[in-house]
């Protein structure tokens, strides 16, 4: 999703600097698969995760298929990379200028002046997404298998909205459990392994990674097991990790911590009273990778 975002940035740089370049089919883009499954042969490419879940609804027997999730080239192997590029009809996509809609868009995503706007834009593109699930429609995606060419207006309103949205989804606690996403995936795994000795963070951030479908990196997921342990003022209210060694303190507000291969952590004996195992089996569990994860919220 982050070459999305850096897309939308190249756009707005030359849309604010240059803008006659961009009615000129200035741009283009080499777009790589984000998803692909697998069976034997049989191999499918998804550039949008709605076109995935689209995928993934409609087959039946998915589960049998090895899904594996793409970073840009360099997930790619070589042989891959070859394959992008002797089916460039496929791969290219060129930008067209439509109209005032175009510019309007842009200064919709990026402007500071559209702030309020952009909250409204949020709010009507969740609303939608949330209705057409109700009403059993297939979400939206960009970048359909004739795809040939995209208007900026299409870009920002189908694409990178995805970012924004998953964004927010990061970076917002829920009210619920008060977790963001990287947390409750680091709750779930310390829970379901249920450690009675402390492991180094960077050990517990690989089995985060492999118990949880965590497809970010781990220098991010590290930095989220840090300050779930952090126990200084203004940290957290209650600590559901310990921090075993220095985990930093409130003069350089935790970023002073010691490297995650020398420090180690442990579950709180608070957590278990706070996330009580009798509520485990009535929680909605999702599902990725042919793997259950942490509960939906």
């Amino acid at each position: 999703m982050t070459i999305f975002f850096s897309q939308g940035l190249l756009i707005n740089f030359i849309h604010h600097n240059w803008p006659e370049l961009l009615r000129l089919r200035f741009m283009e883009e080499f777009i790589t698969p984000i998803v692909k499954a697998t069976k034997g042969s049989n191999s499918h490419s998804f550039f949008s995760l709605p076109e995935f879940y689209e995928w993934k609804n409609a087959t039946d027997n998915w589960h049998t298929y090895k899904i594996k999730y793409y970073k840009g080239l360099g997930t790619s192997t070589s042989k891959e990379a070859k394959e992008y590029f002797s089916d460039m009809e496929r791969h290219r996509i060129k930008f067209k200028y439509k109209d005032a809609q175009d510019d309007h868009a842009i200064n919709l995503a990026f402007s500071k002046k559209a702030i309020d706007q952009r909250k409204e834009w949020l709010t009507n593109w969740m609303e939608e997404g949330k209705r057409r699930k109700e009403l059993g429609l297939p979400e939206i995606y960009l970048y359909e298998k004739d795809t040939k060419a995209v208007c900026y207006a299409d870009f920002v309103n189908k694409e990178l909205v995805l970012f924004s949205n998953l964004d927010n989804e990061r970076s917002i606690p829920c009210v619920v459990d008060g977790f963001k996403p990287g947390q409750r995936k680091v709750m779930f795994t310390c829970l379901k392994r249920n450690d009675k000795r402390e492991v180094k963070v960077a050990q517990l951030a690989g089995s985060v990674g492999e118990m949880s479908a965590y497809h970010h990196g781990e220098a991010s997921l590290m930095g989220t097991i840090i300050g779930l342990a952090q126990d200084f003022v203004g940290s957290n209210n209650i600590n559901l990790l310990q921090p075993i060694g220095q985990f930093g303190t409130r003069l350089a507000g935790g970023k002073d911590h010691a490297s995650p291969r020398y420090i180690f952590t442990q579950m709180s004996p608070l957590t278990r009273l706070l996330f009580n195992a009798n509520d485990d089996p009535l929680l909605k569990y999702l599902n990725e990778d042919n793997q259950r994860i942490e509960p939906e919220w």
